[in-house]
């Protein structure tokens, strides 16, 4: 039985929603990449993830879902270091980016 307050668990609709956009929402590299895209759960943590599109974004594995996770990554090309995206930048990428 679930609670208003549990998570949904549903890894269908990440799958899914990985479908509708086959290109990294932060930085625009397609699938083809060799980083490959996952399903970055916005919010997560202790509390649980919730599985819902509203939760998710598409983001390559290296570096911007490490990033999105607030990881210190960098630049391949210049060895500099990568912003760290806060959450209120992936919100902002977020609400602009996906459709």
């Amino acid at each position: 039985m679930r609670t208003e307050d549990a998570p949904i668990d549903d890894p269908a609709a990440a799958v899914a929603y990985k479908k509708r956009y086959p290109v990294c929402l932060v930085c625009g590299s397609n699938v083809g990449s060799y980083r490959g895209l996952r399903c970055h759960h916005i919010i997560g943590g202790k509390g649980g993830r919730s599985d819902e599109p509203c939760n998710f974004l598409i983001a390559c594995d290296e570096p911007c879902h490490q990033l999105c996770d607030g990881y210190s990554r960098k630049d391949e090309s210049t060895n500099e270091p990568l912003p760290k995206l806060p959450l209120a930048v992936v919100l902002m990428i977020k609400k602009t980016r996906d459709r």
